[in-house]
Protein backbone atom coordinates (compact mmCIF):
# COMPACT_ATOMS: atom_id res chain seq x y z
CA UNK A 1 0.00 0.00 0.00
CA UNK A 2 1.54 3.29 -1.31
CA UNK A 3 2.27 6.23 1.84
CA UNK A 4 -1.35 8.30 -0.02
CA UNK A 5 -3.52 4.48 -0.38
CA UNK A 6 -6.99 5.45 1.47
CA UNK A 7 -6.15 9.11 1.54
CA UNK A 8 -9.56 10.66 1.97
CA UNK A 9 -8.27 14.26 3.29
CA UNK A 10 -10.52 17.33 3.14
CA UNK A 11 -12.19 17.26 0.17
CA UNK A 12 -15.07 15.60 0.89
CA UNK A 13 -15.12 14.03 4.52
CA UNK A 14 -12.94 16.85 6.63
CA UNK A 15 -15.41 17.62 9.53
CA UNK A 16 -16.95 20.79 9.90
CA UNK A 17 -16.13 22.23 13.50
CA UNK A 18 -19.65 21.50 15.12
CA UNK A 19 -21.47 18.39 16.64
CA UNK A 20 -23.56 17.75 13.16
CA UNK A 21 -21.39 17.40 10.32
CA UNK A 22 -22.63 16.93 6.45
CA UNK A 23 -20.24 16.69 3.39
CA UNK A 24 -20.83 17.67 -0.35
CA UNK A 25 -20.00 16.09 -3.42
CA UNK A 26 -18.56 18.43 -6.17
CA UNK A 27 -16.63 18.08 -9.42
CA UNK A 28 -12.85 18.07 -8.28
CA UNK A 29 -11.15 18.16 -11.07
CA UNK A 30 -7.60 18.13 -10.83
CA UNK A 31 -4.56 20.22 -8.77
CA UNK A 32 -1.22 20.78 -10.16
CA UNK A 33 2.04 22.74 -8.62
CA UNK A 34 1.93 25.23 -11.36
CA UNK A 35 -1.35 26.35 -9.69
CA UNK A 36 -1.14 26.42 -6.17
CA UNK A 37 -3.95 28.87 -6.00
CA UNK A 38 -6.45 26.56 -6.81
CA UNK A 39 -7.61 24.42 -3.78
CA UNK A 40 -10.37 21.98 -2.99
CA UNK A 41 -12.58 23.49 0.35
CA UNK A 42 -14.03 22.12 3.51
CA UNK A 43 -17.91 22.02 3.79
CA UNK A 44 -17.36 24.37 6.06
CA UNK A 45 -15.14 26.33 3.91
CA UNK A 46 -12.94 27.19 6.71
CA UNK A 47 -9.87 24.73 5.24
CA UNK A 48 -8.50 23.92 1.89
CA UNK A 49 -6.28 20.60 0.35
CA UNK A 50 -3.99 21.76 -2.60
CA UNK A 51 -0.27 22.01 -2.98
CA UNK A 52 2.02 24.38 -0.55
CA UNK A 53 5.23 24.62 -1.93
CA UNK A 54 8.16 24.42 0.97
CA UNK A 55 10.14 27.62 1.01
CA UNK A 56 13.34 27.42 -0.76
CA UNK A 57 12.72 24.39 -2.57
CA UNK A 58 10.74 23.61 -5.90
CA UNK A 59 9.24 20.64 -3.89
CA UNK A 60 5.48 20.42 -2.80
CA UNK A 61 3.07 19.06 0.16
CA UNK A 62 0.14 18.38 -0.21
CA UNK A 63 -1.60 19.92 2.79
CA UNK A 64 -4.85 21.25 4.42
CA UNK A 65 -4.30 23.97 6.01
CA UNK A 66 -6.72 27.06 7.56
CA UNK A 67 -8.40 29.00 4.36
CA UNK A 68 -9.84 31.74 6.63
CA UNK A 69 -6.32 32.52 8.51
CA UNK A 70 -4.02 35.30 6.39
CA UNK A 71 -0.23 33.36 7.14
CA UNK A 72 -0.62 30.04 5.77
CA UNK A 73 -1.50 27.34 8.96
CA UNK A 74 -0.69 23.74 7.27
CA UNK A 75 -2.57 21.40 10.11
CA UNK A 76 -2.44 18.19 7.94
CA UNK A 77 -0.41 16.79 4.78
CA UNK A 78 -0.12 13.78 2.53
CA UNK A 79 3.72 13.43 1.79
CA UNK A 80 5.81 15.76 4.47
CA UNK A 81 8.40 12.50 3.74
CA UNK A 82 8.05 12.52 0.38
CA UNK A 83 7.86 15.76 -1.62
CA UNK A 84 5.96 15.95 -4.69
CA UNK A 85 8.13 17.32 -7.65
CA UNK A 86 6.76 20.47 -9.56
CA UNK A 87 5.10 19.46 -12.21
CA UNK A 88 3.21 16.58 -10.19
CA UNK A 89 -0.36 16.52 -10.37
CA UNK A 90 -3.82 14.96 -8.42
CA UNK A 91 -6.77 13.87 -10.89
CA UNK A 92 -9.18 11.54 -11.60
CA UNK A 93 -8.12 8.27 -13.56
CA UNK A 94 -9.83 6.81 -16.66
CA UNK A 95 -10.69 3.77 -14.27
CA UNK A 96 -12.40 6.51 -11.52
CA UNK A 97 -9.44 6.19 -9.10
CA UNK A 98 -7.93 9.92 -7.69
CA UNK A 99 -4.60 9.50 -8.02
CA UNK A 100 -1.14 11.87 -7.15
CA UNK A 101 0.92 11.57 -10.35
CA UNK A 102 4.86 12.55 -10.85
CA UNK A 103 5.90 15.43 -13.51
CA UNK A 104 6.55 12.07 -15.77
CA UNK A 105 2.85 11.14 -15.54
CA UNK A 106 4.25 7.87 -12.74
CA UNK A 107 1.47 7.44 -10.43
CA UNK A 108 3.08 7.87 -7.05
CA UNK A 109 0.10 7.41 -4.45
CA UNK A 110 -3.78 7.06 -4.77
CA UNK A 111 -6.88 8.03 -2.75
CA UNK A 112 -9.85 6.39 -1.85
CA UNK A 113 -13.14 8.12 -1.71
CA UNK A 114 -15.94 7.02 0.36
CA UNK A 115 -18.67 4.71 -0.14
CA UNK A 116 -21.42 5.52 -2.82
CA UNK A 117 -24.16 5.50 0.31
CA UNK A 118 -20.85 8.13 2.30
CA UNK A 119 -19.78 5.81 4.74
CA UNK A 120 -16.96 7.05 5.76
CA UNK A 121 -13.73 4.57 5.05
CA UNK A 122 -11.23 6.75 6.11
CA UNK A 123 -10.22 10.81 6.98
CA UNK A 124 -7.62 12.38 7.69
CA UNK A 125 -8.22 13.18 11.76
CA UNK A 126 -6.94 8.87 11.92
CA UNK A 127 -3.58 10.07 10.56
CA UNK A 128 -2.21 13.08 12.17
CA UNK A 129 0.97 14.47 11.25
CA UNK A 130 2.32 16.82 14.22
CA UNK A 131 -1.22 18.78 14.62
CA UNK A 132 -4.65 17.86 16.02
CA UNK A 133 -7.69 19.75 16.11
CA UNK A 134 -10.88 20.48 17.99
CA UNK A 135 -13.02 17.37 17.31
CA UNK A 136 -10.10 15.19 17.10
CA UNK A 137 -9.88 12.16 18.95
CA UNK A 138 -6.00 10.29 19.23
CA UNK A 139 -6.90 6.41 19.72
CA UNK A 140 -3.72 4.46 20.56
CA UNK A 141 -1.79 4.59 17.12
CA UNK A 142 -2.60 7.86 16.59
CA UNK A 143 0.77 9.30 17.08
CA UNK A 144 1.67 12.70 16.03
CA UNK A 145 5.50 13.36 14.96
CA UNK A 146 7.47 16.43 15.14
CA UNK A 147 8.76 17.95 11.82
CA UNK A 148 12.59 17.65 11.56
CA UNK A 149 13.54 21.07 11.56
CA UNK A 150 12.31 24.55 10.93
CA UNK A 151 12.90 24.70 7.47
CA UNK A 152 12.77 20.90 7.05
CA UNK A 153 9.02 19.55 7.75
CA UNK A 154 9.81 15.64 6.97
CA UNK A 155 9.29 13.33 9.94
CA UNK A 156 11.87 14.40 13.12
CA UNK A 157 13.04 13.49 16.94
CA UNK A 158 9.96 13.78 18.95
CA UNK A 159 6.40 11.97 19.30
CA UNK A 160 3.38 11.99 21.19
CA UNK A 161 1.98 8.75 22.19
CA UNK A 162 -0.64 7.22 23.69
CA UNK A 163 1.18 3.73 24.93
CA UNK A 164 -0.80 0.70 24.79
CA UNK A 165 -0.04 0.34 28.53
CA UNK A 166 -2.33 3.83 29.03
CA UNK A 167 0.13 6.23 29.79
CA UNK A 168 0.58 9.26 27.87
CA UNK A 169 3.88 10.77 26.79
CA UNK A 170 6.43 12.41 24.60
CA UNK A 171 9.34 10.56 23.59
CA UNK A 172 12.13 11.12 21.62
CA UNK A 173 12.79 9.29 18.68
CA UNK A 174 16.53 7.78 17.91
CA UNK A 175 16.45 9.76 14.64
CA UNK A 176 16.76 8.12 12.16
CA UNK A 177 15.86 4.83 12.64
CA UNK A 178 12.39 6.10 14.25
CA UNK A 179 12.65 3.47 17.36
CA UNK A 180 11.18 4.96 20.49
CA UNK A 181 14.51 5.75 22.67
CA UNK A 182 12.76 7.57 26.04
CA UNK A 183 9.67 9.00 27.50
CA UNK A 184 10.78 12.91 28.80
CA UNK A 185 7.43 14.49 30.01
CA UNK A 186 3.77 12.51 30.44
CA UNK A 187 1.17 14.36 32.49
CA UNK A 188 -0.27 11.17 34.68
CA UNK A 189 1.35 8.98 37.26
CA UNK A 190 -1.36 5.84 36.42
CA UNK A 191 -1.58 4.35 33.25
CA UNK A 192 -5.41 3.95 32.28
CA UNK A 193 -5.53 6.07 29.63
CA UNK A 194 -8.02 4.80 26.47
CA UNK A 195 -8.16 8.21 24.15
CA UNK A 196 -6.42 11.77 24.09
CA UNK A 197 -9.57 14.06 23.22
CA UNK A 198 -9.11 17.85 21.56
CA UNK A 199 -13.00 18.67 21.85
CA UNK A 200 -14.93 21.37 20.51
CA UNK A 201 -14.46 23.56 23.55
CA UNK A 202 -10.65 23.81 22.95
CA UNK A 203 -9.69 21.60 25.98
CA UNK A 204 -7.40 18.26 25.47
CA UNK A 205 -8.36 15.68 27.53
CA UNK A 206 -6.98 12.51 28.65
CA UNK A 207 -9.80 9.91 29.17
CA UNK A 208 -10.15 6.14 30.33
CA UNK A 209 -11.89 3.77 28.52
CA UNK A 210 -15.51 3.83 30.79
CA UNK A 211 -15.44 7.57 29.91
CA UNK A 212 -13.78 8.74 33.25
CA UNK A 213 -11.74 12.15 32.66
CA UNK A 214 -7.95 11.12 33.60
CA UNK A 215 -6.53 14.80 33.02
CA UNK A 216 -6.78 18.17 31.84
CA UNK A 217 -3.46 17.89 29.53
CA UNK A 218 -4.56 21.75 28.35
CA UNK A 219 -7.32 24.53 29.17
CA UNK A 220 -9.18 26.41 26.49
CA UNK A 221 -7.83 30.05 27.78
CA UNK A 222 -10.55 31.47 25.47
CA UNK A 223 -13.10 29.14 26.75
CA UNK A 224 -15.56 31.82 26.74
CA UNK A 225 -15.40 32.79 23.08
CA UNK A 226 -14.66 29.65 21.85
CA UNK A 227 -16.88 29.41 18.62
CA UNK A 228 -15.18 32.63 17.36
CA UNK A 229 -11.94 31.37 17.70
CA UNK A 230 -9.86 28.34 15.67
CA UNK A 231 -8.05 26.08 18.13
CA UNK A 232 -5.01 23.80 16.73
CA UNK A 233 -2.42 21.44 19.20
CA UNK A 234 1.19 21.24 17.22
CA UNK A 235 4.45 19.27 18.77
CA UNK A 236 6.35 21.30 17.17
CA UNK A 237 10.01 20.25 15.99
CA UNK A 238 11.50 21.59 19.33
CA UNK A 239 10.03 18.76 21.18
CA UNK A 240 6.96 21.10 23.00
CA UNK A 241 3.51 20.52 23.00
CA UNK A 242 1.65 23.70 22.03
CA UNK A 243 -1.62 25.20 22.09
CA UNK A 244 -2.45 27.87 19.55
CA UNK A 245 -5.38 30.32 19.58
CA UNK A 246 -6.57 32.21 16.23
CA UNK A 247 -9.72 34.53 16.46
CA UNK A 248 -11.48 33.92 13.05
CA UNK A 249 -12.53 37.87 12.82
CA UNK A 250 -9.18 38.72 12.74
CA UNK A 251 -5.21 37.70 13.41
CA UNK A 252 -5.20 38.99 17.34
CA UNK A 253 -6.34 39.00 20.44
CA UNK A 254 -5.98 39.17 24.20
CA UNK A 255 -4.21 36.30 25.86
CA UNK A 256 -3.06 36.25 29.97
CA UNK A 257 -4.49 39.46 31.65
CA UNK A 258 -4.04 42.22 30.90
CA UNK A 259 -2.35 41.74 27.37
CA UNK A 260 -2.72 42.37 23.16
CA UNK A 261 -1.14 39.18 21.15
CA UNK A 262 -0.71 38.24 17.71
CA UNK A 263 0.05 35.53 15.82
CA UNK A 264 3.47 36.86 13.74
CA UNK A 265 5.13 35.41 10.36
CA UNK A 266 6.91 32.95 12.09
CA UNK A 267 3.69 31.32 13.39
CA UNK A 268 4.69 32.07 16.69
CA UNK A 269 2.83 34.01 20.03
CA UNK A 270 3.36 37.93 20.35
CA UNK A 271 2.01 39.57 23.10
CA UNK A 272 2.79 43.27 23.66
CA UNK A 273 0.93 45.81 26.51
CA UNK A 274 -1.76 47.94 25.61
CA UNK A 275 -0.54 52.36 25.24
CA UNK A 276 0.44 53.25 28.45
CA UNK A 277 0.92 50.39 29.95
CA UNK A 278 4.42 48.12 30.49
CA UNK A 279 4.76 44.57 31.63
CA UNK A 280 5.20 43.53 35.74
CA UNK A 281 8.09 41.14 34.69
CA UNK A 282 10.13 41.97 31.25
CA UNK A 283 10.79 38.33 31.49
CA UNK A 284 7.50 36.91 31.16
CA UNK A 285 5.42 38.69 28.19
CA UNK A 286 2.62 35.92 28.60
CA UNK A 287 1.82 37.25 31.88
CA UNK A 288 0.37 40.59 33.45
Amino acid sequence: MTFLAMLLVGLLLFPRPAIAQSYRNASLGSLTTSDTTSFWPSPSDEFGFSFQKIRNESRYLLAIWFEKITDITIVWSANKNNLALDGSKVHHSADGRLVLTDPNGQEIGNFMLATTSSDTLWQSFNEPTDTILPGQVLNQGNNPVSSFSDTNISSGRFEFILQTDGYLVLCTIDYPAEAINFAYWSPMSIGSGYQVIFNQSGFLILQAKNGTLINSIFSNVENSRSQSMYHRAILEYDGVFRHYVYSKSSGGGAYGFNSLCSIGTDQRLRCDCPLRYILDDRNDKLGS
